[in-house]
């Protein structure tokens, strides 16, 4: 199973992610948890570069698109073909909902860029989690490691918080997630989706 956890800044995403993958552990199922963007050595240092600068939007689409290519020929896909799950912290839907409805860049091209590099678009199953944008902003930026995505404005993550919500329409594999509740319930809901 390839399974992906997504949100705006500040949901707890990884924490999620980490907490699920601790399962699969206790269950004895092999599995790789990794991240974007990143995953693999060279998406690391595109994930550097990502972080700590501003490019144009078309740029950045491009950057995360070869970071993507990079940790799916590298981690994530050897991973599958190995037959071991893989838990991944943001996907194709973190780009959709950044560089398409936030930036304003064609979701189809987004799309025919992940199609034309032979990049699977879907995942078995994506968790969206959804938290009141004020508390997930304070979360982010209260972290001691922060990067520029922490210090854009509300309105800003209003754009991708109603991305993600378009984004959960367009398909059964997505799991809406109330994640204004304890981690555990939170952890909880999402074991049950799955086992």
């Amino acid at each position: 199973m390839f399974i992906v956890f997504e949100g705006i800044d500040g949901t707890g995403k990884s924490t999620q992610a980490k907490l699920f993958s601790e399962a699969l552990t206790r269950k004895n199922i092999p599995h790789v948890l990794t991240r974007e963007p990143g995953g693999s050595s060279a998406a690391e240092n595109i994930r550097s570069l990502v972080l700590q600068h501003e490019f144009l939007p078309i740029t950045e689409l491009l950057l995360m698109i070869a970071a993507r290519n990079e940790h799916w020929n590298a981690t994530i896909q050897p991973a599958l073909q190995r037959g071991e799950w893989v838990i991944c912290d943001r996907y194709i839907d973190s780009t959709r909902a950044h560089q398409g409805f936030e930036a304003g860049i064609d979701l189809g091209l987004i799309n025919q860029l992940h199609e034309l590099l032979r990049i699977p678009t879907k995942s078995d199953h994506v968790f969206i989690l959804m938290l009141d944008i004020d508390v997930a902003l304070g979360r982010a930026r209260s972290r001691a490691q922060q990067d520029r995505y922490d210090h854009f404005d509300r309105p800003y993550y209003e754009k991708i918080y109603n991305g993600f919500q378009q984004l959960a329409a367009t398909g059964k594999h997505y799991h809406l997630i109330d994640a204004n509740r304890s981690i555990e319930d939170i952890h909880q809901e999402i074991l049950s989706v799955i086992f």
